[in-house]
């Protein structure tokens, strides 16, 4: 609709002669060009096709043009560049969790730039998916990178393409990258603390026109895009080693979301652990995978340096070599049964208000019992009554709290 009433040459690219193409009857397929309005500038596949009389004669020729955009939301429903995830995938209960959800559906509504922040394996790609899912551009592509695996010499062509013959090794044609694939729709810039200063230069230009040009290229395209970027670095510390550039630091820091770690939100997780193992149910063929009491407070007294992923990791294994599908502490790793008690430094707020819980947990389970306690636990009972003065808790009291 866009090029009705439109003067052929004005939109077909210079070189192109209609007549010339009728003659040798050589057509054109699927090549990219861009057309410029008054108002706006879109790409397009163009490509003809030949139509003969019944005699065979070359009688006419028709000529197509496909919005680029279009083509990208037919690939994305072919391939499967969608995001897939959803809102609902996210599992949690607590307070602080609950928040990051709200924060999640808030980003959803506008177009606005989200950096992600938080420990590995907190749910950051999760969450730039269920964004992507929640937004209006749902149906377009959702295009994730790695900016920390991108091999140094090939992360601006991968970001934006570059032209036939750009460098030695190239395509002929060229290759579009990873912005003009994600035209329409949301690209994910995950690690986005890992990328080359230099790069950085060009992503804030990107960011600031709304347009790339690929690499040994002179001509810029006009993209629609928003943009999710994630780290697991502290941006404000990088910016002041200047390792990121501050500008591009304010341009990416609009909304912004912190992913809370397994410690911070370890009350969920019994139910993150309950969903992993109903999925490991199909992938080892044991059924009503279940976990003992005296591991799951185990696994509630560990610290997670990994997080989810570590805890999907420590359970994998778990099912594999647990009997009659339960998982017991002999099931865990050493490092969870035999310093579970010992408090790491970051997070050590949180896993102060927690450790009490869990022992007054166990002592519960024990019915009051401080030896069967300690070794529950794998701490000695002399640690128990240290800890339980530490926080001005009664043995006592503990013991009638657990009648």
């Amino acid at each position: 609709e866009q090029i009705m009433h439109k003067q052929l040459n004005s939109i077909i690219p210079s070189g192109i002669d209609i007549q010339e193409m009728l003659a040798s009857q050589k057509m054109i397929k699927d090549m990219e060009i861009d057309i410029s309005l008054t108002d706006k500038e879109f790409s397009c596949l163009f490509s003809s096709a030949l139509t003969k009389n019944d005699e065979g004669i070359p009688e006419s020729i028709i000529l197509s043009f496909k919005p680029v955009k279009k083509v990208h939301a037919l690939v994305n429903k072919l391939t499967g560049t969608k995001a897939r995830y959803s809102f609902n995938h996210m599992l949690g209960k607590s307070r602080v969790f609950q928040k990051v959800i709200e924060q999640g559906k808030l980003a959803a509504k506008n177009e606005l730039t989200v950096l992600l922040t938080g420990e590995s394996g907190t749910g950051k790609d999760l969450m730039a998916r269920a964004i992507h899912e929640a937004s209006d551009r749902s149906q377009m592509p959702f295009i994730a990178i790695n900016c920390g695996a991108l091999p140094r010499g090939l992360v601006e062509s991968e970001l934006f393409g570059y032209e036939g013959g750009a460098f030695t090794g190239s395509k002929k044609d060229g290759n579009p990258g990873k912005f003009e694939l994600a035209d329409g729709g949301t690209i994910y810039l995950d690690e986005i603390g890992d990328m080359p200063l230099d790069v950085q230069v060009t992503l804030l230009r990107v960011i600031q026109e709304k347009r790339i040009t690929r690499i040994g290229g002179n001509k810029s395209k006009q993209i629609d895009i928003r943009i999710i970027a994630a780290t697991n670095k502290n941006l404000e510390e990088e910016v002041l080693k200047r390792t990121f550039r501050q500008d591009l630091y304010y341009r990416l820091n609009v909304l912004s979301i912190h992913m809370p770690s397994l410690t911070e939100r370890i009350e969920d997780l019994e139910l993150l652990a309950d969903d992993i193992l109903v999925s490991l149910e199909r992938k080892t063929g044991k059924k009503n995978l279940s976990i003992h009491s005296d591991a799951m407070c185990l696994l509630k007294a560990y610290h997670w340096p990994g997080n989810i992923r570590e805890l999907e990791n420590v359970l994998v294994r778990a099912a594999c070599i647990c009997e009659n599908s339960l998982i017991t502490p002999r099931d865990l790793p050493s490092a969870i049964t035999q310093n579970n008690m010992k408090i790491p430094k970051p997070g050590l707020t949180v896993m102060k208000k927690n450790e009490i819980d869990i022992i007054l947990d166990v002592l519960s389970d024990t019915k009051g019992n401080v030896k069967q306690t300690a070794e529950r636990l794998g701490i000695a009972r002399s640690t128990i009554y240290r800890k339980l003065k530490k926080y001005g808790v009664s043995i006592e009291w503990a013991k009638r709290r657990s009648v």
